[in-house]
């Protein structure tokens, strides 16, 4: 019972962690991507 628990908690760290990732790392595309479009402009 107690290692099912640890698993979900684990699984929500997981989840936790990749979103944080892709969070931290998509902001920086997309502020490279909108200084691309003006500077083609």
């Amino acid at each position: 019972m107690m290692s099912k628990k640890n698993k979900i908690k684990f699984n929500i760290l997981m989840i936790i962690a990749i979103v944080l990732l892709t969070i931290a790392t998509v902001p920086k595309s997309l502020q490279e991507d909108t200084f691309y479009m003006i500077k083609v402009r």
